[in-house]
């Protein structure tokens, strides 16, 4: 290759790399912020190291949420979409926690809602929850872990395209920077 060429390909390759991080970082930043209560939280233990495990209000699916007939004779395993709004309930920062106002076998598409993906399995007492998949979270050291104890523990979330991710843990409403 002649100098001149190496030259712009200099140029050219660093560009492609910022820009490419830029666009990743840009699309992290999107996304429908929902809060998510929590309905306890498993503390970690010996065989699966420091992950908690978070249950989520939303995650149980009982016969009352519309869609249920849809689901009721799935296997489980199965793929099921869960329709999110806001709720009436606040947690003590004052975000309201986001509730299951149905669930379907395909995404749904209502305005002031958020659809997130979901799998089906078996919840407390044999009725059907839904796994979606920011249950763990790992903690840092036992320390984090007496912090969350007595505390109103809720996770925010972002949700796009039908995928949710952890966004942060909220302790009495409050961000936790763990």
């Amino acid at each position: 290759m002649e100098t001149k060429q190496w030259r712009l390909l200099a140029f050219i390759v660093p560009v492609v790399v910022v820009v490419a991080l830029v666009v990743v970082a840009a699309l992290g930043n999107f996304g429908t912020v929902v809060t998510l209560e929590t309905r306890g939280v498993d503390p970690p233990d010996l065989f699966r190291g420091d992950y908690v495990d978070l249950r989520y209000a939303v995650s149980a699916i009982d016969s009352q949420v519309p869609g249920w007939s849809s689901i009721e004779r799935l296997p489980l395993g199965e793929t099921v979409y869960l329709t999110l709004q806001p709720g009436t309930q606040r947690d003590l920062g004052g975000n309201p926690y986001w509730v299951t106002s149905r669930v379907d076998q395909s995404p749904v598409d209502i305005a002031g809602t958020v659809c997130v993906k979901a799998t089906l399995r078996d919840g407390p007492g044999g009725a059907r929850d839904a796994k979606l998949s920011i249950e763990q979270y790992f903690i840092q050291k036992d320390e984090d872990m007496e912090e969350w104890r007595d505390k109103d523990v809720s996770v925010q979330a972002k949700v796009r395209g039908c995928t949710i991710s952890m966004y942060r843990i909220l302790l009495d409403g409050v961000h936790w920077d763990g």
